[in-house]
């Protein structure tokens, strides 16, 4: 007896025998076909890869009469290419060689960490210092879910992924100067150290003078309360549009509210307002150069 839908040209009984039609005895789908099962395919239903076709050839009122009016598709099942079968998730960003990646083992694991950084460096965000390390799904799955994302990532700017550490405190700098450029002050090895040096606080509306330019940077940027008052995010998180990453946070003060030509802005009154009526303030007695060297 052969093939109604003559898919075969061997009889059935090289497959099935007559206890059970549905047991495939003879049939290795390692042996037999053009496409041995690795990885997880082994686990896969057949009717997943041979789905069901209508029987057009076979007529309904044949003797004998058809068990069903549909058979599964063994023949002409495309498999060159795992495209033939998946969806490409990544839209043809990466080609059709899935397997330069990917394996049988899981859609989610990649031959090497090194080898996707390569490819990641063929788009145009290459990545660079730390980022090189950083874990493939933090940048490319879903915030609410596990979605895998590939594309309409925004990263112009270091917000579209990273929150400001600095909670708003550079949102008003010299024009030209963009706020959401950290590169100014940070690369991408590492937040700390900073990259911005003391010539650069020169240009800035309190050039340092005197024996202020020999202070620690911390003495004046030193640690605000308030600033951390408003830090409501997760203490090993941050809130971004991605998922969370950890957090970078710098309660360093780089604003004032009072004028910086005023000693006082920062410095306390050693004197107890004895001189608060002078016009001068400070510097009608005293030089940045020392607080000992009065000019009285």
């Amino acid at each position: 007896m052969t093939s109604t839908v003559g898919q075969f040209a061997a009889s059935c009984d090289g497959c099935h025998d007559e206890h059970d039609f549905k047991l495939t005895l003879g049939f290795d789908h390692q042996r037999d076909s053009q496409f041995p099962l690795t990885g997880i395919h082994k686990r896969e239903a057949c009717e997943s890869c041979h789905q069901p076709q209508q029987d057009a050839e076979t007529h309904a009122d044949a003797f004998p009469s058809p068990e069903h009016q549909t058979f599964a598709r063994f023949n002409g099942v495309l498999h060159e290419s795992c495209s033939n079968c998946h969806q490409d998730l990544h839209r043809g960003t990466f080609g059709d060689q899935c397997a330069n990646c990917h394996s049988t083992r899981g859609w989610q694991y990649t031959f090497s960490t090194a080898k996707a950084v390569l490819l990641h460096d063929k788009t145009d965000f290459p990545l660079a210092g730390a980022h090189r390390q950083v874990a493939c799904k933090a940048c490319h799955t879903s915030g609410d879910n596990d979605k895998l994302i590939n594309d309409e990532i925004e990263h112009a700017r270091c917000d579209d992924c990273h929150a400001d550490a600095h909670f708003e405190q550079l949102t008003s700098l010299p024009e030209g100067r963009d706020p959401a450029d950290c590169g100014d002050c940070h690369d991408a090895n590492s937040f700390l150290p900073t990259t911005y040096e003391a010539a650069r606080h020169q240009e800035t509306a309190y050039a340092l003078k005197g024996a202020h330019r020999v202070v620690a940077c911390n003495l004046c940027h030193s640690t605000s309360a308030r600033l951390k008052d408003r830090d409501t995010a997760p203490k090993n998180l941050l809130p971004t549009s991605q998922p969370p990453r950890k957090s970078l946070r710098s309660y360093a003060r780089l604003k004032w509210s009072g004028p910086l030509q005023r000693c006082e802005t920062c410095h306390r009154d050693h004197h107890n307002e004895q001189f608060a009526d002078v016009t001068d303030g400070c510097t009608a007695c005293h030089t940045t150069t020392s607080f000992t060297d009065v000019d009285f």
